[in-house]
């Protein structure tokens, strides 16, 4: 698919994202897109899709939590060319010093639905974050490869749902971008941001639907707190994200 002119999505300037990311290795924004009938719709339609995703057959827990979908794709930058791949599994790299029950395993999750694989609000996340990303970098990249996750972490009062398991961590790629599309009677599930040394400089909780943490994933380790719910008398905590991983080929 082809995609369109880049242009800014998030609330901070791309310049005031490309700074903290240079300085801290990460950055805090949210997305901000002009508001219309056709855009409500597409993204109610996004948000809602969330209630499909499929149980987390991995997840090493009593109690299932976590739901996920999950699609890779090959990104052009010369043609602004974005292309579904084949569905495949996905792999964290080994990390030294980090204990990652996941890490080097392939899991294969359920693919996106071909709504969302195919949908605008998917290509203009894609996209918003490699013209971003693009802009830190000396050389240019020229073929990307994208990890596309929707994932679901519930909680309830009995057992909070932990949306990374693993524990404080790095995945293995060049960039990652986390937005929050939902949220419902949460607490926790607070994102927090270590250094190359581990040591915790950012704790920022993702509340309002665009919420977003964008990391540079060779400078920083992240995790996110246990995710449970804000009022035990409304039922059980829902934390909807979709994380996003960008690499070189």
């Amino acid at each position: 698919m082809e995609l369109e002119p880049f242009k800014s999505i998030y609330r901070q300037s791309s310049g005031q994202c490309i700074d903290s990311l240079r300085e801290f290795g990460y950055a805090i924004t949210r997305l901000e897109l002009e508001p219309s009938a056709a855009f409500d719709s597409e993204w109610r339609q996004f948000k809602e899709s969330w209630n499909k995703l499929e149980a987390d057959r991995y997840l090493k827990a009593a109690t299932t939590y976590r739901f996920r979908r999950y699609a890779a794709y090959d990104y052009f930058s010369l043609a602004g060319n974005l292309r579904q791949k084949p569905h495949q599994g996905f792999r964290q790299t080994t990390t030294e010093g980090v204990n990652n029950p996941y890490a080097g395993q392939e899991r294969i999750f359920a693919p996106l639905t071909d709504d969302i694989a195919n949908g605008q609000w998917l290509r203009i996340l894609i996209q918003a974050n490699i013209e971003l990303f693009s802009r830190l970098l000396a050389n240019p990249i020229s073929h990307w490869t994208v990890g596309v996750h929707q994932i679901r972490v519930l909680g309830t009062s009995s057992v909070a749902g932990s949306p990374t398991p693993e524990g404080i961590h790095r995945d293995g790629y060049r960039f990652l971008a986390s937005h929050l599309v939902n949220s419902s009677n949460l607490a926790g599930g607070a994102s927090r941001i270590y250094d190359g040394g581990r040591k915790l400089i950012k704790e920022v909780a993702l509340r309002q639907p665009g919420d977003t943490v964008l990391l540079d994933d060779r400078r920083v380790y992240h995790e996110a707190t246990p995710v449970y719910p804000l009022n035990s008398n409304l039922g059980k905590a829902e934390r909807d994200v979709i994380v996003i991983s960008y690499d070189e080929v």
